[in-house]
């Protein structure tokens, strides 16, 4: 799990499609929050999803990790925390859905760390990192704006 400023997001680390994502991400700077929905950015192995939701004031029992794609998420508007721990040692509350991209995972003993989010920060979990968006933060459930970028895992250089 890798969380900094958009402003560094490592966009040398992606091995294609960084200009693509680049201009995605300007035009929203240019153009304000999208609409609800999903955006093509590179077919299928870049896209983005923007949602509108009120953050849940009790996490949920499991955290889910993906296989398939990285997540890079970040806030158009609001705050939420996000709890994170590795997959390791984790184990399956519900089966991989192949076509959700999702695996729920029971949560572990010795807890998670918990990530505040907010606008102009983004937050990259790989398939390894287990985690729980949309949590309330300590304040209190609120409305917030979430850009979720997807991206092929197999195409960031890690390491």
């Amino acid at each position: 799990m890798v969380c900094d400023l958009w402003t560094r997001w490592p966009r040398a680390r992606l091995r294609a499609g960084a200009e693509e994502l680049e201009q995605f991400l300007a035009d929203i700077r240019a153009h304000g929050e999208p609409s609800d929905g999903r955006y093509p950015i590179r077919g299928d192995d870049i896209y983005a999803q923007v949602a509108r939701y009120v953050t849940c004031a009790a996490p949920s029992s499991t955290l889910e990790a993906h296989r398939t794609y990285a997540d890079i998420q970040c806030l158009l508007s609001g705050r939420e925390c996000i709890e994170w721990h590795t997959c390791d040692g984790l184990g399956i509350a519900t089966q991989y859905d192949e076509a959700q991209d999702v695996v729920r995972l029971s949560r572990p003993s010795d807890g998670c760390s918990t990530l505040l989010l907010r606008p102009g920060l983004f937050a990259l979990f790989m398939p390894w990192d287990a985690h729980q968006p949309q949590v309330a933060v300590p304040a209190g459930p609120a409305p917030v704006t979430k850009l979720v970028v997807k991206i092929k895992a197999h195409l960031l250089a890690v390491g």
